[in-house]
């Protein structure tokens, strides 16, 4: 019998053991709840069966199975992401409303009593665009630009 023979049989005698790997998730998932997770990441190496097939035996556990991928390297590693239910968001009594601030309410309408009170000074942005002009052709050009700052019109 040649080597390859020898292998192709070797492998046919193994059945895959569904149990042992469900027992190595269970013990990392209730390692993780120990510590109040409630999502597990998981590998699982030298996983020989398919990803459906876990994926069914953890749902029934009522595990809820985010993720179950190979690895892309062709290894025979499996890749778990798991969630269980939260017992805290149960037990959590509805959050109750934010009280306002004092004077809150009263801080808008000053900011809008301090804007309406501004009047655009359109003889100073007038003012600053023709000295920027006059600058421009005392130097013989035919072309200026200028920016205006804390400009309060509207530029149409």
């Amino acid at each position: 019998m040649d080597f390859a023979a020898e292998l192709s049989d070797l492998s046919s005698k193994v059945i895959p053991d569904v149990k042992k790997y469900v027992e190595q998730v269970q013990a990392d998932c209730r390692r993780e709840a120990k510590k109040g997770q409630t999502r597990a990441d998981i590998i699982v190496r030298d996983f020989f069966c398919t990803p459906a097939d876990i994926r069914l035996e953890l749902e029934m556990l009522g595990l809820s199975v985010q993720t179950a991928r190979m690895a892309l390297s062709g290894e025979k590693t499996l890749f778990l992401t798991l969630h269980w239910p939260d017992k805290r968001e149960q037990q959590r009594p509805p959050q109750k409303k934010r009280k306002r601030l004092e004077g809150s309410a009263e801080f808008a309408s000053e900011l809008s009593k301090f804007s309406s009170s501004v009047v655009p000074d359109m003889k100073k942005y007038i003012d600053q665009i023709q000295e920027t002009c006059r600058r421009k052709a005392k130097k013989g050009q035919t072309m200026a630009s200028d920016v205006i700052r804390d400009f309060f019109c509207t530029p149409e």
